[in-house]
C-alpha cells in the first residue's frame, strides 16, 4: 500500500492558477505531490497522515534558484 500525506493550510499557491486555493490540501504519494485540490473535495479518512497548518500560504514546489556558482564561500 502506499503511504499518502495531506497537508493543508489556509492557501495554496499553485503556480497555476491566478489566485491561491483557500482552504487548499496538498496530496503526496511516495514523497511526490499527486494533487493540490480545494479541501472540501478530499477524503481525509482515506489517507495515512494530515498535517494542518492553520495560518500559513504554501507554495509547493517553490525552487530557490538564486544562487552564484562561481563565487567562493570561504571568501
Amino acid at each position: 500500500m502506499k503511504e499518502t500525506r495531506v497537508i493543508t493550510a489556509d492557501f495554496i499557491w499553485d503556480g497555476i492558477h491566478d489566485f491561491p486555493i483557500p482552504k487548499g490540501a496538498i496530496v503526496i504519494k511516495e514523497n511526490h505531490i499527486t494533487e493540490i485540490i480545494p479541501f472540501k473535495e478530499l477524503n481525509p479518512e482515506i489517507h495515512d497522515e494530515v498535517i494542518e497548518i492553520p495560518g500559513a500560504t504554501l507554495m509547493p514546489g517553490l525552487i530557490d534558484s538564486h544562487t552564484h556558482l562561481s563565487m567562493d564561500p570561504m571568501l
